[in-house]
C-alpha cells in the first residue's frame, strides 16, 4: 500500500526515525526543504493526532539551481582577472558552444559545492584549460547567506 503524505510532514516523521527526534504534546515545528528548483519553509504542527502542515511558502529562485547559477558568476568574476575574454563570454554566452561551456562550468561548481561537505576548498575546471577557480567555504556561505537575504 503506498501513501501520499506534505514533504513536510515526511521530513519531520523522518527525523523522528532516524534521529529519534521527540516530539511530545503540542508542538509547533519549522522545515525546511532545499530542492534543486525551490527552497520551501514550511510550519508543522504536531499533536496527539499526529502531523499537519499549518503553512508552508516556497521561493522558486531559492533553489541549488540558483545558488550553482550564483556561485558560477562568482567564479567567473574570479576568472576575469586571468582570462576576461572567456569569462565575458561565458558570462552572457551567445552561441550554442558557450552556451554548453556555461552549462559544464555549473556542473563543475555544483560538484565543488559537493566536495565542500568534507574539504575547506575545491577547484573548479573552467573552459580556459589551464584556470582552475578555488571555491571555498567562505565564499558558499556568503552566496547562501546573499541568497536568504533576498528571499
Amino acid at each position: 500500500m503506498t501513501v501520499t503524505v506534505a514533504a513536510p510532514v515526511a521530513i519531520t516523521a523522518h527525523q523522528q526515525h532516524t534521529t529519534g527526534l521527540a516530539l511530545d504534546g503540542d508542538q509547533w515545528l519549522l522545515v525546511t526543504e532545499l530542492r534543486d528548483a525551490a527552497y520551501t519553509v514550511s510550519v508543522v504542527h504536531a499533536a496527539a493526532g499526529g502531523l499537519a502542515v499549518l503553512a508552508s511558502i516556497t521561493a522558486p529562485d531559492g533553489g541549488l539551481d540558483a545558488l550553482d547559477a550564483h556561485l558560477s558568476d562568482q567564479l567567473l568574476a574570479r576568472l576575469a582577472t586571468h582570462r576576461p575574454e572567456v569569462a565575458a563570454a561565458l558570462t552572457h554566452p551567445t552561441d550554442p558552444q558557450r552556451w554548453r561551456e556555461r552549462r559544464v562550468l555549473t556542473a563543475h561548481v555544483r560538484r565543488a559545492r559537493g566536495h565542500l561537505a568534507t574539504a575547506e576548498v575545491a577547484l573548479v575546471p573552467t573552459p580556459a584549460a589551464e584556470v582552475s577557480v578555488p571555491l571555498d567555504r567562505a565564499t558558499l556561505t556568503k552566496v547562501l547567506a546573499e541568497q536568504a537575504a533576498a528571499l
